[in-house]
């Protein structure tokens, strides 16, 4: 049943979900008068930064255009860490007002951020100098939020921060930021530019994964640590540039390296046409061609691993040619390859995973070499050595089909969301049958089951989860 749940996920979406970290206390009420921090502009009803009162250091918000309106204040809370002293106002313009000294708490869920209640109505933030940071998912899924300002006070941006701010066009990061951390602008689906400071030094897992609208990335010379994923899917990015200077990162035809150009990190997604892999790669990194638009892509030998992802989503990928010194190729690695019809692994040596070839509609064989030391292939299909494993039948393959009686086990994800076969006959051979294995089948599918009325004890309760092909026992 895990697995089932696993597979619905990568169907509806193409990201993955992080947990939020820490509690976020709650505490809203109606508001009678302003905070200690601000004062009344009587001109205009505007709250202002009341200058005796607040940090000597200079204010780097000051010249924006955010401001709010005393007259429609509609509640408030406080959401400082460690009892830190920071509060928030909010008026019924959507402009949201966060102020004190300290660092912002994190949050567990949606449910526990100090305006959830509110998350909708926020279409402005306005973070007041003496702030030190912003919490773990603070405005995540605030889909009107459009506008922000950011003080040079911040020095930290913690994980899922803006995730799914599906309004959010532009953001200005303030020098001093040393991290960006995990999905902190995942699925800013309208993002198109964001400045990254020079003092930021590591950008963290999926930090801009599904920014679909964001065109081109700019590293600095500073920067020591890019995570894996942290660029997949943004479907507009046709480049990313690396400056010379630095040590750990290049960047060559937009597409992002380690500095010895051993492993492939990125492809932007935005990037179309044929692509020759460099020889000097050796590893293609998780995630690192996930969501592309390349039609052809060529594998040179000098690369041994095919790691977790690298190839999913990428819907227009025709044609791949894999060289025989491959290693092994990683779980999901061609997931939802739509347009694949076949696949040829010359490697004596690789290890596949089971779902390597997962999701991939018109794929209708999956070729081994005869020489491999761990898999065979029969009629297109992927088996074990000895043909006791059937691990893998392609979803583009077509009419009756028969599993061999030296199979004992069928594995996941086997037979699932095989649509276009016309019936399957499973022997008696077949003592044990995984999780999902069946699952979703159609309902002009039949399933032959030889010399059994009912499943085996190793067959598992979902071994057809949620299919609804016929059964025909005793067949």
């Amino acid at each position: 049943m895990k697995k089932s749940i696993k597979i619905i996920m990568l169907i509806l979406t193409s990201t993955l979900a992080i947990s939020y970290m820490t509690a976020c206390k709650n505490s809203e009420e109606t508001l009678s008068k302003p905070t200690d921090s601000i004062e009344t502009n009587s001109s205009n009803s505007t709250l202002s930064i009341d200058e005796s009162k607040s940090s000597s250091e200079p204010i780097s918000y000051q010249k924006d255009d955010i401001s709010i309106d005393l007259s429609k204040l509609i509640a408030n809370g406080e959401c400082g860490k460690n009892n830190d002293n920071i509060s928030w106002s909010l008026d019924n313009n959507g402009t949201l007002l966060i102020s004190g000294s300290g660092e912002m708490e994190d949050c567990i869920s949606l449910n526990k951020l100090a305006w959830y209640s509110y998350k909708d109505k926020i279409k402005k933030v306005k973070i007041e100098y003496g702030v030190t940071s912003i919490g773990t998912g603070a405005f995540s899924d605030c889909k009107n939020l459009h506008s922000i300002s950011i003080p040079d006070s911040i020095t930290e941006i913690n994980g899922l921060a803006f995730y799914n701010c599906t309004e959010l066009v532009n953001i200005n990061l303030p020098d001093g930021i040393s991290k960006i951390q995990t999905s902190t602008f995942e699925t800013c689906s309208k993002l198109k530019s964001i400045n990254i400071p020079d003092s930021v030094t590591s950008i963290k897992e999926s930090t801009f994964a599904n920014c679909l609208s964001l065109k081109n990335i700019n590293i600095s010379d500073n920067v020591e640590n890019i995570e894996n994923g942290a660029f997949y899917n943004c479907k507009s990015l046709k480049e990313i540039n690396v400056n010379p200077n630095n040590k750990d990162y290049l960047s060559e035809n937009g597409m992002l390296f380690d500095i010895n150009k051993t492993s492939i990190i990125c492809c932007p997604a935005g990037k179309t046409g044929n692509y020759t892999i460099p020889d000097s790669v050796k590893y293609i990194e998780d995630y690192s061609f996930y969501g592309c638009n390349l039609s052809n892509i060529e594998i040179p030998k000098t690369v041994s691993n095919i790691k977790s992802y690298a190839f999913a989503f990428c819907e227009k990928l025709k044609d791949i040619k894999i060289s025989d010194n491959i290693n092994s190729i990683g779980e999901f690695a061609f997931f939802k390859c739509g347009l694949l019809k076949n696949i040829t692994i010359p490697s004596k040596n690789v290890k596949i995973y089971d779902d390597t070839f997962y999701g991939c509609d018109s794929l209708e064989e999956i070729n081994i070499s005869p020489d491999n030391k761990y898999y065979t292939s029969s009629d297109g299909v992927l088996f074990n050595k000895n043909k006791t494993e059937l691990i893998c039948c392609p979803m583009g393959k077509t009419g009756d089909y028969i599993i061999p009686n030296t199979a004992k086990i069928i594995k996941s994800p086997g037979f699932n969301c095989c649509k276009k076969l016309t019936s399957i006959t499973i022997p008696n051979s077949v003592d044990q049958i995984n999780d999902d294995a069946f699952g979703f089948l159609i309902d002009t599918q039949t399933i032959y089951i030889q010399d059994k009325s009912e499943p085996a004890e190793k067959w598992e309760n979902s071994w057809d989860f949620r299919s609804e092909a016929k059964v025909v026992w005793n067949a």
